[in-house]
């Protein structure tokens, strides 16, 4: 860190780090366990708040973004805190909270396992399996 001009100190205290101005708790509206958690959704909202680049000339905020502290098959409570929004703006803010309902996904049962093996090399290439 340190050897790219970072401050190294951060390790220690995570303070030292930007902070954006505005923060909110996104809370689960119901009980129920977390189906998905989807990355893809994630990262265009972190996009959204300007943590991200569309193109090489628009500026990141390292400051913006979502801390989010559930994942996949965990139960949740009515009003459990999910995820903390980090923005700019108030308006920001709105803007995390509808990509989060989106990204979030509760359900009543928990989720399907994932195949531990999904596909196979042969000399033929890759073959998904049933």
């Amino acid at each position: 860190m340190s050897a790219q001009g970072g401050d190294k100190a951060v390790v220690t205290n995570p303070l030292r780090l930007p902070q954006a101005p505005h923060r909110s708790d996104f809370v689960s509206k119901r009980e129920g366990v977390v189906q998905t958690v989807d990355p893809r959704s994630i990262g265009y909202g972190v996009i959204e708040l300007g943590g991200g680049r569309r193109n090489m000339e628009e500026r990141v905020d390292p400051s913006v973004g979502f801390v989010i502290t559930t994942k996949p098959a965990d139960h949740v409570t009515k009003g459990q805190v999910l995820a903390t929004i980090h923005a700019r703006s108030k308006a920001d803010l709105e803007t995390g909270r509808s990509v989060l309902e989106h990204a979030i996904v509760i359900s009543d049962s928990s989720p399907a396992p994932l195949p531990l093996i999904s596909h196979r090399v042969t000399v033929r290439g890759v073959e998904a399996l049933a």
